[in-house]
């Protein structure tokens, strides 16, 4: 039997469970005592996979084991099934509760703040039982985690080129960069703004290894202008604002979260402008995968909250 004949005939539920504790664990002792098994099953049932799939999915090393390249790629495989399978789960019990599925969203920090919530409330006002799990993180831990499978969905700014084959993109909008202060701040009661006056108050900006932030250097550079010494690196909504109100700081924020905290009265924007700098806001979702329901009415709803 070839790979493939073990896969569609050989693989069971359990050698997928086994990997993935394999790969969590990293020792045999400890995967028999998680998984409630002796460790000579552990071995026999690894045994089982890797002479199925006919290549070794771990190494023995002086303190456990450790997975090949192999290995690496069926636990993500492995992983995907299995929450794959819980979410089947999920679909068929609402269902026969008469509710809708569920889906889990994966959201940028900063740049979908003001967008996340006008397209759950459209989905919402579209499908009240529709159970949405929200859940904020860089893009590069959210795109993994849309790899494999904890995510349904990913909102939020990723250039084309760095998509690989496997993700989708649905390009939403272009955002901009604003500059922000509090209401009461010195500079609020300006008519007219320039970057040295900025200069003597502490800037919120976003982390170094932010795409956003590299960008920002960028425009900055062009204008002969530098981020100040005095600085805080942060995309937190919370801390952000806390920070305008606290230290009469400046922040760099996109021009739609900005605009929303403004009509708040949470926010001042600034006349100033920052060239160069666009963000492309985008939907993600796993390429040659059927999308659900769920997936479909919340991609229909963020084109719609991106247009309005």
């Amino acid at each position: 039997m070839d790979a493939i004949g073990f896969l569609r005939s050989g693989l069971k539920l359990r050698h997928l469970r086994l990997v993935i504790a394999l790969e969590e664990y990293r020792q045999v002792a400890r995967v028999a005592n998680a998984m409630n098994i002796t460790q000579p099953a552990v071995s026999k049932a690894l045994t089982e996979v890797e002479e199925g799939l006919g290549y070794p999915l771990f190494v023995r090393q002086p303190r456990g084991i450790e997975p090949t390249p192999h290995g690496m790629i069926f636990v993500r495989y492995a992983q995907s099934i299995l929450d794959e399978l819980d979410r089947a789960g999920d679909e068929l019990l609402a269902l026969g509760q008469g509710a809708c599925a569920s889906i889990a969203v994966g959201a940028m920090p900063g740049s979908t703040l003001a967008l996340a919530p006008r397209i759950i409330a459209l989905a919402k006002a579209r499908r009240p039982t529709l159970n949405i799990a929200v859940y904020e993180a860089p893009m590069d831990v959210l795109m993994g985690q849309l790899r494999t499978g904890r995510l349904d969905i990913v909102l939020g700014a990723l250039s084309e080129r760095a998509t690989a084959g496997d993700i989708e993109q649905r390009h939403l909008y272009e955002e901009v960069m604003r500059v922000a202060v509090h209401p009461e701040h010195p500079l609020a009661a300006c008519a007219t703004v320039d970057w040295p006056d900025l200069v003597a108050y502490p800037w919120v900006v976003p982390p170094r290894t932010a795409r956003l932030r590299q960008s920002l250097d960028a425009s900055l550079r062009r204008m002969k202008v530098e981020v100040p010494a005095n600085h805080v690196e942060s995309v937190s909504a919370g801390l952000v604002l806390g920070l305008l109100e606290a230290m009469q700081a400046v922040a760099m924020m996109t021009g739609r979260l900005a605009r929303t905290y403004e009509a708040r009265g949470l926010a001042h924007v600034l006349p100033l402008e920052i060239p160069g700098v666009l963000l492309p806001v985008s939907t993600f979702t796993l390429a040659g995968k059927a999308p659900s329901p769920a997936i479909e009415l919340f991609q229909h709803c963020a084109e719609l909250a991106a247009a309005g």
